[in-house]
């Protein structure tokens, strides 16, 4: 390694750990009141919060209203949150109960696929719907996993931490949900391997 090279990583961790702690500090503030601390945090994770709602709910609205009802349930908690794991994990995890929660009650409706709108032609933007429709289409845990993995890039032990499901079975679900996707995406467009 050299001295340059050195000094990089060496700054990187001193980034990383200058991040950690000033989210301590919020965590702390926030879990003894202060709402700036807790509107810094949801600042940080808001979107990726929100970006996992938009996978499970069938419009922004609903996607919008599951988030806000998420950052209500981990303010509510914070004096729970014991540090275990970090608190984007805890919260992620917090965010797939209330996903798993409002799928059990069915509040949450997904739109089937509609037929009539597959389309002959290759336009990305029709393939980037037509796929997220695909998706919401699932069952809900090769759903979670595949959102979380392949739309989230999070590893599977990352997966694991947030679900509470085992490793093995995340990869489980992960593959099984790419084979259900390429079947319908080869269904829909016409038999055509090229998906």
């Amino acid at each position: 390694m050299t001295l340059k090279s050195s000094t990089m990583l060496s700054h990187t961790h001193q980034t990383k750990d200058a991040a950690s702690s000033q989210e301590q500090s919020w965590l702390e503030a926030a879990s003894n009141g202060d709402v700036e601390a807790f509107n810094r945090l949801y600042e940080k994770y808001s979107g990726t919060v929100f970006s996992l709602c938009m996978h499970f709910c069938s419009s922004r609205e609903d996607a919008e209203e599951v988030c806000q009802e998420i950052f209500i349930t981990i303010y509510k908690n914070l004096k729970q949150f014991r540090g275990r794991a970090s608190f984007s994990t805890w919260a992620y995890r917090i965010t797939v109960n209330t996903l798993n929660s409002r799928f059990r009650k069915k509040k949450i409706q997904t739109e089937s696929l509609q037929p009539d709108w597959v389309q002959s032609s290759g336009n990305s933007a029709h393939l980037n719907l037509l796929l997220t429709e695909i998706i919401k289409d699932l069952p809900h845990k090769m759903r979670v996993v595949f959102v979380l993995h392949d739309r989230m890039g999070f590893s599977h032990e990352e997966i694991s931490q947030i679900t509470g499901y085992k490793t093995g079975t995340s990869r489980s679900h992960l593959c099984r949900a790419r084979m259900q996707l390429r079947e319908k995406l080869t269904k829909v467009r016409g038999g055509s391997e090229s998906v």
